[in-house]
């Protein structure tokens, strides 16, 4: 017979799963919401400063400058990417490939 104080314990740490489930699924959630922010804002502005400087018919040191920083700030977000197939895992060595 398991006592109360087990089963207080056993519900307990299922609740505590669970919400440490929800959340890391909020986390998940919002960063992926905040990458698509940036990156719909990173070509929401490429696309209207390409359109102005098709419109000038030249382009300034300025407007290569902001192409620059848009394409880094893309990159930025894309290395930002939560992926499960990631090259490099925290704590783990990377895996040894022996077929080469």
């Amino acid at each position: 017979m398991i006592s109360r104080q087990e089963r207080i314990s056993r519900a307990s740490a299922r609740a505590h799963g669970l919400v440490d489930k929800l959340g890391g699924s909020l986390v998940i959630g919002f960063h992926l919401l905040a990458l698509f922010a940036i990156g719909a804002t990173v070509v929401w502005a490429a696309v209207f400063a390409f359109f102005d400087m098709a419109q000038r018919g030249h382009a300034t040191v300025e407007d290569i400058l902001l192409v620059s920083l848009a394409v880094l700030v893309a990159r930025y977000a894309s290395y930002r990417y939560p992926s499960v197939r990631s090259p490099v895992r925290e704590g783990q060595p990377p895996e040894r490939d022996d077929t080469a």
